[in-house]
């Protein structure tokens, strides 16, 4: 099994490090959405790039106002079975919890900010802490 987290975060660098650190103990895979930050998020993020965090940003510059744009990204770009879904102002406990399992989805379909229509024939599975 392996699990990724899908961390959306906008401006939320005072958590950010809290969630990154719980994350990477718990997680195989770590990748982290920014919606246009203007505080110190990037900075931070920088660091753990150079650790192995895949760091994905608004292309625009400008926030995307879509709340859930980082999820959708973290479903269709991540190649897991298993993802668990942070915001950047959470964190998870540094001991692993039992996890149960719950297939939520089976055919996820995601339009992207363009408007462009994609398919991801994966299961999902969401995580029960």
């Amino acid at each position: 099994m392996t699990l990724t987290a899908v961390i959306t975060n906008h401006n939320y660098g005072q958590y950010l490090e809290q969630c990154l650190d719980s994350a990477i103990k718990f997680c195989d895979e770590v990748r982290v959405y920014d919606d246009a930050s203007t505080d110190k998020s990037m900075d931070i993020l920088q660091e753990y790039v150079e650790l192995g965090v895949r760091g994905y940003f608004s292309t625009t510059g400008k926030p995307t106002g879509d709340p859930v744009w980082g999820s959708n990204m973290g479903i269709v770009q991540t190649k897991t079975t298993h993802l668990i879904f942070l915001d950047a102002d959470n964190y998870l406990l540094s001991a692993p919890p039992q996890l149960d399992y719950d297939y939520v989805y089976s055919n996820i379909d995601v339009v992207d900010e363009k408007g462009n229509y994609e398919s991801n024939n994966r299961r999902v599975r969401s995580i029960h802490l």
